[in-house]
C-alpha cells in the first residue's frame, strides 16, 4: 500500500461524496476491504474528521450492550433481522430487536442466553447490528462503519455483506447519504462469491501492499458493448476461471493436489507456498528458463499446474492427476455454471468469435460440436492457421477453439507431456495464434477470461511487441492480480497511440466469468 493509492481511494470516496450531495435523501453504500490495522483505520478516522462525519467500530467494546437513543425504524429493523436469521444447519437461529425500556433498544439471538455464550461469530453479527442502530449513524452525511469476518461463519458473512451492500443501499436514515462499511475479510482473503458480486462488490480493496480498485457497473456494461459490437470476431482466451463455476477446481488446487502425490503423505496439510518451495527442491537442477533466477516466493507464484504435472509424468505413468481432472470434466458436463452456458448461447445464435483455451476440460465443445472445430493435437494444429483465415474470412462457419494445452479426452495431445513445447507453444500453434492478430483488419478484441498469465510457454507470444501491436486487450477477473500488473508496463506504449491517458485499470472487467459472459450474451444482437 502506497500513500498514492491511499489518496486516490480516499479522495474518490470524498469525491463522490460531494456529487451525490443531498441526492434523493437516501444512502449510497461504498464496499472497501482492509487489513485492519491500526494505520488503515486511522485513514477512515482521518477521512471523517476531514469531511465531519461519523467513524463506527463495531468491535468496540460500547457495542457489546444495548444501544441508547436507537430510533425505530422498521425498513432497517426488517434488513437486520433478515440478514442474520439462519434455518438450516446444526444450529438454526433468529436474529431480534427487542426494546430495553425508554429509548433503549439491544439485539440478540434467540436461544443465545447472553453475549458470553455466543459464539465469536455471533457476537460479531451482534456487534454490526447495534453499530447500524445507534443515532449517531443518522446524525450526519458520512459515516463509515467497520466490521470484522474473522470469527463469521460462511452464512453469517454472507448475511452481514448483503444487509450492508443490498439491504442498506437506498434506505432513508436521517441526515446520512454516504456509508463506506469497511469489511477486514476472512483470513485477510476476498472471497469472489461474497465479495464481488456484480452490483453488490466491493469498491476499493486495502489489503498489505496491494491497492485494488474494481470498476463501476457503467464501465463493466461499456466494455462488454464495445465486445460485442466488435466488427471483427473478438477473441476470448480462456483460463481456469471460466470453468470454476462448473465446479473444476482452479489450477493451483490440482497443482497442490500433483505435488502432494509427488512429496507423499507428510505434504498434507502443507500451505501452498510451501509446497512450491518442496517442488522446487525436488525440480533442483532440471529448471527451465525464467525458473533458474526467479526467488522462492515468485516461483510459487508463478508455478503452474501443467509445470507439475510435467514431472509427475516422469514418477507416475497412468498420470493420476489427469485421471482426477477428468473425473472434474466428466461430472462438469452434468452441471454447466453460467459462464458455460452463455458462451455456448453466443455461439448457438451465430455470434462469430474464436475461443483459445489453456483448460483441459471439453466444456466449451460439449454439446455443441456442430458449431465448433476443435484443434487439440499437434496434427490438428497443422491445419490450424489455414482454418482460422478461411473462418475470418467467412468462408467457414464452425467456432475455432484452439486448445494450446490439448484436451483431457486424449493425454497424449496434453502439452504437460510435450517436451519440445516447454518454453514455447511450437511452431503450428505460433502460427496459428499469430494469425489472429488484427492487422490485416481493425484492431482485434483479445478478451481473458479468469486467466493467470502465468503459462511458461506462452510467455513470448504475450510479450512480443507485433501481439501487443495488434490487439485490444481486456482481462475478465474479479480483481487485478500480480501476474496481470506485470504487463501494464509492456503495454503502455501501444495503449496511448489509441489514448494519451491510457492505464490498465482501462481494460479491467472486474467481474467474474459468469457475470461477464451473462452481459454478453444479454447485449449481444445479430447483425442485419
Amino acid at each position: 500500500m502506497t500513500n498514492s493509492s491511499v489518496f486516490v481511494m480516499a479522495r474518490e470516496i470524498v469525491d463522490a461524496h460531494h456529487r451525490r450531495g443531498n441526492g434523493n435523501g437516501t444512502v449510497e453504500v461504498t464496499p472497501v476491504l482492509m487489513g485492519g490495522g491500526k494505520a488503515e483505520l486511522g485513514i477512515f478516522k482521518a477521512l471523517c474528521a476531514l469531511v465531519d462525519g461519523t467513524f463506527l467500530d463495531s468491535l468496540e467494546d460500547d457495542y457489546a450492550g444495548p444501544i441508547a437513543g436507537a430510533v425505530v425504524d422498521a425498513p432497517l429493523d426488517a434488513a437486520i433481522q433478515l440478514a442474520f436469521q439462519v434455518s438450516t444447519g446444526p444450529r438454526p437461529r433468529e436474529l431480534e430487536i427487542v426494546d430495553i425500556g425508554g429509548t433503549a433498544r439491544d439485539v440478540v439471538f434467540d436461544g443465545v442466553v447472553d453475549v458470553a455464550s455466543a459464539s465469536g461469530g455471533e457476537r460479531a453479527a451482534l456487534q454490526l447490528a447495534r453499530a447500524l442502530l445507534r443515532p449517531e449513524l443518522r446524525e450526519k452525511s458520512l459515516a463509515v462503519v467497520v466490521y470484522r469476518e474473522n470469527d463469521m461463519d460462511r452464512v453469517i458473512q454472507a448475511g452481514a455483506w448483503e444487509l450492508a451492500f443490498q439491504q442498506i443501499p437506498g434506505m432513508h436514515l436521517g441526515n446520512l447519504r454516504s456509508l463506506i462499511v469497511v469489511v477486514i475479510p476472512k483470513d485477510g482473503w476476498i472471497s469472489s462469491d461474497i465479495h464481488c458480486k456484480p452490483e453488490t462488490g466491493f469498491v476499493h480493496a486495502l489489503l498489505g501492499e496491494d491497492y485494488l480498485r474494481r470498476n463501476s457497473a457503467t464501465v463493466f456494461r461499456a466494455r462488454v458493448n464495445k465486445i460485442a459490437t466488435s466488427p471483427t470476431p473478438p477473441v476470448f482466451f480462456l483460463g481456469a476461471g471460466f470453468s470454476a463455476s462448473s465446479g473444476i477446481p482452479l489450477g493451483n488446487v490440482l497443482r497442490d493436489k500433483s505435488i502432494q502425490r509427488l512429496l507423499g503423505p507428510a505434504s498434507a496439510g502443507l500451505p501452498s507456498e510451501e509446497l512450491a518451495r518442496q517442488f522446487r527442491l525436488l525440480i533442483a537442477g532440471s529448471e527451465e528458463g525464467p525458473e533458474l533466477t526467479q526467488s522462492d516466493e515468485d516461483f510459487a507464484r508463478l508455478l503452474t499446474f501443467e509445470r507439475v504435472i510435467r514431472k509427475e509424468a516422469l514418477t507416475f505413468s497412468d498420470l493420476p492427476t489427469l485421471q482426477l481432472v477428468k473425473s472434474f470434466n466428466d461430472a462438469a458436463i452434468a452441471a454447466q455454471g453460467i459462464s458455460v452456458k452463455s458462451l455456448q448461447s453466443l455461439i448457438s445464435k451465430g455470434m462469430r468469435l474464436v475461443i483459445v483455451t489453456v483448460n483441459l476440460d471439453t466444456l466449451v465443445e460439449n454439446g455443441i460440436e456442430d458449431r465448433v472445430k476443435v484443434f487439440a493435437t499437434e496434427a490438428d494444429f497443422a491445419s490450424a492457421k489455414t482454418y482460422i483465415g478461411r473462418y475470418l474470412s467467412g468462408a467457414e462457419t464452425k467456432v475455432p477453439v484452439l486448445k494450446v494445452h490439448g484436451s483431457i479426452t486424449n493425454f497424449a495431445s496434453c502439452v504437460v507431456n510435450d517436451d519440445s513445447t516447454r518454453l514455447g507453444v511450437g511452431r503450428n500453434k505460433n502460427r496459428a495464434l499469430m494469425s489472429l492478430l488484427g492487422k490485416h483488419s481493425a484492431t482485434r478484441q483479445w478478451v481473458y477470461v479468469g486467466a493467470s498469465m502465468r503459462d511458461l510457454d506462452l510467455r513470448e507470444f504475450y510479450r512480443s511487441h507485433e501481439f501487443a501491436k495488434y490487439i485490444d486487450e481486456s482481462w475478465v477477473a474479479p480483481y487485478l492480480i500480480p501476474t496481470v500488473a506485470e504487463y501494464e508496463p509492456l503495454r503502455l506504449a501501444h495503449w496511448r497511440t489509441r489514448d494519451a491517458k491510457a492505464t490498465l485499470q482501462d481494460h479491467l472487467v472486474t467481474e467474474t466469468s459468469d457475470s461477464f459472459f451473462h452481459e454478453l450474451d444479454s447485449q449481444w444482437k445479430p447483425r442485419k
